[in-house]
């Protein structure tokens, strides 16, 4: 047969032990049903049957079982001295919410509900015994209870030593509240100061921001005039060469433009001062003409020369007239000498050619006054021609009596004096201007 579960309604299976009426499981449970008879009046074998509806073989074990099993009055004593401390508290089958049988989810459910009801009742019972020590302490302060003398003095020291400790920790306390008001005083003024910094950090993002924009600002203008100031610098390095090439082509310079030609004969303004080539028949002979041209150029020369130098010559005054320039001498005694001459074979060559050699001289006179000037100025200075009397370099200005290539040599040597004087008067124009010296007359 099966049974159905008083909780879930589902089918129990009954155990091999319990259907066959063999093992000692089924004797346990005999002897718990007897043991709980004896509380009360003995159950009929009828009564635990319709109580607990058996297989007929099983329902015939137990009959079998309780017939051969005697109870005498001893037995029945005993169990019940045994039992009857807990007994009396199991409450009655009746008034339990269980309904049996049980199948075992049930049963486990059941189990796990009694455990925890049975922890509940510990926990209470350790209260109350907590406050049944309680209210004796209170009943042996309260003087209900009896104490001996050594008992009273060592629950005084306790007392005292408690009191002490409570002090002790109320002083703790009170510390402690006023370090914790003090800190809460501090918080208060750290959330105030936080609140100011937070408004001063947005400010201060806000400064930055404007900063950046401004730098940003700045940035590219610095940019702009880096370029615009590398532009202006490449002008003015482009500026000071042209400056450089100007202060270097000085107008004196291009003016009186003295240089050796490829046979070389002294040339002013390509003009030719000399009278026969090196290495050439007297029929390629320089005309008078461009040797007239050169020292009219070679007068202005010389007249230029005394003006930038602020310097009046002593013995002669120079007359630059182009092609027919001429020389003068200073003193009671004037006389004039020509500074050109002619191809024209006359009598009066004889006489013209003297006048020519005198002018000549002459001019080597004046430039070696400037010489002379020039050195007392800057000590350093020096032509690059020794010039004593009629001769420079050793070589006589003089055209008569004389060789045409010497003359050609001694007119180049004059020429680069010359040269030399104009290049060192520009140097020193400055400290020239400010001398008081008298220009020459006219």
């Amino acid at each position: 047969m099966s049974l159905v579960c008083g909780q879930c309604s589902k089918q129990v299976e009954i155990g091999e032990d319990l259907s066959s009426g063999e093992g000692s499981v089924l004797h346990d449970l005999i002897n718990e049903v007897l043991l709980i008879s004896i509380q009360t009046e003995p159950p009929s074998f009828e009564e635990i049957s319709a109580a607990w509806p058996l297989p007929g073989s099983a329902r015939k074990a137990i009959q079998d079982h309780v017939n051969a099993t005697p109870i005498s009055d001893k037995s029945t004593s005993e169990l019940k001295d045994r039992n009857n401390s807990w007994i009396a508290h199991i409450p009655p089958l009746s008034e339990s919410s269980i309904q049996h049988p049980l199948c075992q989810g049930c049963a486990r459910a059941c189990l796990e509900q009694m455990t925890a009801r049975a922890d509940k009742v510990k926990a209470e019972v350790d209260t109350l015994s907590l406050m049944e020590r309680e209210m004796e302490r209170l009943a042996i302060v309260d003087g209900d209870l009896e104490m001996s003398q050594e008992d009273m003095s060592r629950w005084r020291r306790e007392q005292d030593s408690i009191a002490h400790k409570i002090d002790s920790m109320n002083d703790e306390v009170q510390s402690l509240r006023e370090v914790l008001e003090s800190y809460d005083r501090d918080h208060l003024l750290l959330k105030k100061q936080l609140k100011s910094m937070e408004t001063e950090s947005k400010d201060l993002e806000q400064e930055e921001e404007q900063f950046w924009h401004r730098y940003d600002a700045l940035q590219a203008e610095t940019e702009q005039l880096a370029s615009e100031e590398a532009r202006l610098q490449e002008l003015i390095k482009y500026e000071k060469l042209i400056l450089s090439s100007l202060q270097s082509s000085d107008a004196y310079m291009d003016a009186f433009c003295i240089e050796e030609d490829a046979s070389g004969m002294g040339t002013i303004n390509d003009l030719r001062l000399g009278r026969v080539l090196q290495r050439s028949s007297r029929a390629d002979q320089v005309d008078w003409p461009e040797i007239n041209a050169a020292l009219g150029q070679t007068a202005l020369l010389l007249t230029v020369l005394s003006r930038l130098m602020n310097y009046s010559f002593k013995e002669y005054r120079v007359i630059p007239r182009c092609s027919i320039s001429c020389i003068e001498t200073l003193g009671p005694e004037r006389a004039t000498y020509e500074l050109y001459g002619t191809n024209d074979w006359q009598i009066g060559r004889l006489l013209h050619s003297r006048r020519f050699d005198h002018g000549m001289v002459g001019i080597l006179v004046c430039v070696k006054e400037l010489a002379d000037f020039a050195s007392a100025v800057d000590p350093s200075f020096q032509l690059p021609y020794s010039i004593s009397k009629d001769r420079i370099n050793d070589t006589s200005i003089r055209l008569q009596f004389s060789q045409p290539g010497s003359w050609t040599r001694a007119s180049k040597y004059l020429l680069f004096s010359l040269r030399s004087l104009l290049q060192w008067a520009l140097a020193h124009q400055t400290t020239l201007q400010s001398r008081d010296t008298t220009l020459p007359s006219r």
